[in-house]
């Protein structure tokens, strides 16, 4: 990695590899499950991590 080179860009490269790129699209959805449920905690006044 070149000193300079942003994020976005190293993001980029790596999803060039398949294998990457699976497990990068599977941890972006159990994250966006795990916000999901969090808000729905949120709106219910149940603020438990």
């Amino acid at each position: 990695m070149e000193l300079g080179t942003s994020i976005d860009d190293l993001l980029k490269e790596e999803l060039k590899n398949p294998e990457f790129k699976r497990e990068y699209e599977a941890e972006c959805e159990r994250l966006e499950s795990a916000y999901a449920a969090y808000k729905a905690r949120e709106n219910l006044g149940q603020h438990k991590s």
